[in-house]
């Protein structure tokens, strides 16, 4: 074979490199625009509901009728839990729409199955919205509350022995504390 048979013609080139800027542009109009920024000139993002993605702290809290001064003012906490074997338990914060939560644990010993949720507040059905499901030995982020009411974890040992949980949190809530 020779060298000529790999090469690629620069017609073969260009269209390749046009057809790609064009396919990155409507990626860029469709999903990118109305996702990150809330711009959405040809109403793609409002049809695949992905202009609600970019709704901004305040926008969330303005929908729901609540001001940031209304939300507890940041605070920053460590929380250590003892977690018996078989034993279920919930650590919870009360927390206004929008308000921000920065969260990470860490389990000495283990793994534990835990429920990341939420509660509405003045809600009587017993409704609560998961946030995040799963098994870890430990788990970090960043919350931003949906709706008032109760946040937090429930966390379940399914192990043997004790297991401890060091809960680092820092953002806008009032500390509810454990339920078992």
């Amino acid at each position: 074979m020779s060298d000529d048979q790999h090469m690629i013609s620069k017609k073969a080139l260009l269209r390749g490199v046009l057809g790609a800027a064009a396919f990155a542009a409507v990626v860029l109009v469709t999903i990118i625009l109305p996702a990150e920024y809330g711009i959405d000139p040809i109403g793609a993002g409002k049809a695949f509901g992905l202009d609600k993605i970019a709704a901004t702290d305040d926008a969330v809290a303005a929908d729901k009728g609540v001001t940031f001064s209304e939300a507890a003012t940041e605070r920053e906490d460590e929380v250590t839990i003892n977690v018996a074997p078989g034993q279920g338990l919930e650590y919870k914060l009360h927390m206004m729409p929008g308000a921000k939560l920065q969260h990470s644990w860490v389990v000495e010993g283990g793994a534990l199955y835990f429920d990341f949720h939420g509660e509405p507040q003045g809600d009587t059905t017993g409704y609560f919205e998961s946030f995040t499901i799963s098994t870890a030995s430990k788990v970090s982020g960043i919350f931003n509350a949906p709706f008032e009411g109760s946040h937090g974890w429930y966390w379940k040992n399914k192990g043997d022995k004790p297991l401890v949980i060091k809960l680092t949190i820092k953002g806008n809530y009032d500390i509810l504390g454990l339920k078992q």
